[in-house]
């Protein structure tokens, strides 16, 4: 919408009728209603008609009746004028940046995901697409992003080589690593979400890293126009950085203290989880306490 007002050529009244085109396909931003790749625009979301193939976000939810025809013409007129590079295959001028987040912290959500490392589909249980019965790659429902590995990228739907049959009687294939974070309490999960994907493998060889150097660590945030961000990193006695994260801090208005301190609580939490999974075994049954 920013790129509509700062064009100087709309007025007040098609100003509203893009904004209300941009409510209902709740796009906040351009990543909404592209294709997962950044390089096309969704058509359906377009023409005003999302559908299961189509992202949906979980950064906020305008509630949005259906603007009329005359709106929706309007509307691709205003994206085919600033955005389109090829107005027949609905080709993006410039094209998105890879993805700076991992899946677990987009707020753009795809109903598959693919591993091709592990040849892999995963689809989600909201919204199952009906695919082809062969297919080379084994297929697991997911309930929550943060259930996908790192290693899968996002898609629209089956690619040309994949063909993925939804199969409920196939579990989520999740590591121990992975069911021991599920277990804990949701504000600690929050804190080491980005982390909860991980393998048992991956987790494995962080723990003998972290064990085997003298560590040092640091944390910060801070607070800019009512907007607060926090991050901790661990690094080797030499500098090389081991890991790192960091997060948004929550809350109405937002001090440099409040971020501060979620980037310490984030830190602690990321360390007492690792320690907890290492120290004892896990058992599904228990909650954690923290």
């Amino acid at each position: 919408m920013q790129t509509f007002v700062d064009a100087g050529e709309y007025t007040a009244d098609k100003l509203i009728r893009l904004d209300l085109c941009h409510k209902y396909i709740q796009a906040l931003t351009l990543s909404n209603i592209c294709t997962p790749e950044g390089n096309y625009f969704d058509e359906a979301k377009i023409n005003g008609y999302p559908t299961s193939t189509s992202c949906f976000t979980t950064m906020h939810c305008f509630h949005q009746s259906r603007p009329p025809k005359q709106d929706w013409k309007l509307w691709k007129r205003a994206i085919a004028t600033h955005f389109w590079k090829n107005q027949k295959t609905r080709q993006l001028r410039q094209p998105l940046g890879e993805w700076l987040q991992p899946i677990a912290r987009r707020h753009s959500v795809w109903p598959c995901y693919y591993d091709d490392t592990q040849k892999i589909c995963y689809y989600s249980k909201e919204t199952p697409i009906p695919l082809p019965e062969e297919h080379p790659y084994e297929c697991y429902p997911f309930e929550h992003p943060e259930d996908i590995p790192h290693t899968a990228h996002p898609a629209s739907g089956p690619n040309k080589h994949v063909n993925p049959l939804p199969n409920p009687q196939n579990p989520l294939p999740t590591s121990k690593w992975t069911s021991f974070c599920h277990s804990l309490p949701a504000p600690v999960q929050e804190d080491i979400h980005e982390f909860i994907p991980q393998t048992d493998h991956e987790i494995k060889k962080l723990w003998e890293k972290l064990t085997n150097a003298k560590l040092q660590i640091a944390s910060d945030g801070s607070v800019s126009k009512n907007f607060g961000k926090y991050g901790w990193i661990i690094s080797d006695s030499k500098g090389n950085r081991i890991i790192h994260s960091s997060g948004n801090v929550y809350g109405w208005h937002p001090s440099s203290f409040r971020a501060e301190l979620a980037g310490l609580q984030s830190l602690l939490h990321f360390i007492y989880c690792l320690t907890q999974y290492h120290a004892h075994p896990y058992i599904p049954s228990k909650q954690q306490d923290i």
